[in-house]
């Protein structure tokens, strides 16, 4: 059976066998998890062990590599991570069209919402993250990174009107509004300025779904490191800030008190990180085309809540987050 005909969790179970383990094992638990994003993840139990196998899409060789530096510094300075599983000397295997990892599953309980110890955890870690010291620079433009829409506005908006009529998701006001808020966020924030911003080594994808707590209610995994990055700091803690600070997973509306706390006990910031949190949390959230491909091959109906959810952040942020800001900028 050719591997391209078989369903997404039919594919990893061959991938699972054919790579880790012997061609004989039957007696797999393998489960998908809800995958919001482009790639997809699997829970697989194998009777001996527990892993999550990745499946990642639009990546390539150097990628890995790159990526296996800056977790290895992060190992090394003791943020609580999965282990990469290896085989034969790779951390990483090409596969049917997909790049593939496997990483051990680690248990541990959600963010849970509104809790105030949560969320001083989170911060605190978060500084620790990007208090490790880094030499050399391997900025690499991620699926989400403010950069692109500074960088080539006008190139991303075509880009994203294109895959936009590729998928029949085209609609002339959504998109003439994602023009108009583009054009406002960037009279705010320009490139010469994002690049005079502090720099650290970032996780790129930082909220609550992605940090597993102990039963004392410490951090005890991050997860999610795809998007690990040296880039703006900045960006990692607004997003922190905002999407843990939500009153709910369904909802943009946040608790102030919690998004100022969380910023507090990060401290530290800048005058002109505080300048541009807003604006660079806005182009953070802005729906690229690139992730717009990937979620059309992954599944097309994931393209109007990212896009309709990216519009709504927009103005969530606007509306919430400068407030807190001003706050602590005239406070200084």
């Amino acid at each position: 059976m050719k591997l391209k005909n078989l369903s997404h969790t039919q594919m990893a179970i061959d991938i699972y066998k054919r790579i880790y383990t012997p061609s004989n094992c039957d007696d797999i638990i393998i489960k998908p998890f809800r995958n919001i994003g482009a790639n997809l993840n699997w829970y697989i139990n194998d009777n001996l062990k527990e892993f999550v196998l990745k499946r990642y899409s639009n990546k390539n060789k150097d990628y890995f590599i790159n990526q296996d530096v800056f977790l290895c510094s992060l190992n090394q300075n003791g943020i609580p991570i999965p282990k990469n599983i290896e085989k034969d000397g790779k951390k990483a295997f090409y596969l049917n069209g997909y790049w593939w990892q496997l990483m051990e599953f680690v248990k541990g309980r959600q963010f849970k919402t509104g809790s105030l110890k949560d969320v001083i955890n989170a911060a605190t870690l978060l500084k620790k993250i990007h208090n490790i010291p880094f030499d050399g620079d391997m900025t690499i433009k991620t699926l989400h990174d403010p950069i692109s829409w500074l960088d080539n506005p006008d190139i991303e908006l075509d880009m994203l009107k294109k895959v936009m009529l590729k998928y029949n998701k085209f609609d002339s006001s959504l998109f003439n509004e994602i023009k108009m808020i583009v054009k406002e966020i960037i009279l705010k924030c320009s490139l010469s300025t994002y690049f005079d911003l502090p720099y650290a080594i970032v996780h790129g994808d930082y909220h609550g779904n992605n940090l597993l707590f102990d039963e004392d209610g410490n951090i005890c995994c991050l997860l999610d490191l795809e998007s690990v990055n040296y880039s703006t700091r900045v960006t990692d803690v607004a997003q922190g800030a905002f999407l843990m600070a939500r009153v709910n997973k369904k909802t943009n509306l946040i608790n102030k008190e919690l998004a100022r706390l969380f910023l507090d006990f990060y401290g530290d910031l800048t005058k002109l990180e505080l300048q541009m949190l807003v604006p660079i949390l806005q182009l953070r959230f802005l729906p690229r085309a690139q992730y717009i491909e990937e979620l059309g091959k992954s599944d097309i109906k994931k393209i109007d809540n990212e896009i309709a959810w990216s519009i709504n952040a927009f103005y969530a942020i606007e509306n919430q987050m400068t407030e807190i800001i001003d706050l602590i900028y005239n406070f200084l």
